[in-house]
């Protein structure tokens, strides 16, 4: 399963060829189809692919089998707390803190989840998270930014402005886009 998993990850990630990809994620899901590792890069092609109901489906399977394999992998969560987000804010939430639950050091866990909590306009909650992102990877510049838009959503201007300063020396120093 290894061989079609690592082949369907480089036909999806740098070929951008998502329907050879597909197959070959197919032959690594018949051979494992408890390793969700494989199922979520298939729900990222299906999406990709412009299949949004079936990648859908694909990362509730993904869940579905992180969760009774007790496994720490938040990724199918942080993606279909995204889908979600728009249609169900409140289910988006519980996904997206599930997938903080299950991977804590991850930044994009933390993103995920302050971009929901900001979507509901719970801003304390999104800056608390933005926070953790800065403190686990210190040279992104991109949180820094989200954050100084949520301090203005939050009437805090100084705040917002010290978070710009330092998106752009962090911009700088890192050539950031």
């Amino acid at each position: 399963y290894e061989a079609y998993y690592a082949l369907g990850r480089h036909y999806q990630s740098i070929r951008d060829d998502c329907t050879h990809a597909e197959e070959l994620l197919q032959k690594a899901i018949q051979l494992r189809p408890d390793e969700p590792k494989i199922i979520f890069s298939m729900g990222v092609c299906q999406e990709m692919l412009g299949h949004r109901e079936d990648a859908m489906s694909t990362y509730a399977e993904a869940m579905r089998v992180v969760e009774a394999k007790h496994e720490k992998y938040s990724w199918p969560f942080q993606e279909m707390a995204r889908l979600l987000l728009a249609q169900d804010p409140e289910q988006a939430l519980k996904l997206a803190q599930r997938a903080v639950e299950l991977q804590p050091d991850l930044d994009a866990a933390h993103q995920i989840l302050a971009k929901v909590e900001d979507a509901m306009g719970k801003y304390p909650e999104a800056i608390a998270e933005l926070l953790t992102v800065t403190r686990l990877d210190p040279s992104n510049a991109s949180p820094h930014y989200a954050l100084f838009v949520l301090y203005k959503k939050a009437h805090n201007p100084q705040a917002a402005e010290a978070q710009l300063k330092q998106f752009e020396e962090l911009k700088a120093l890192y050539a950031q886009p």
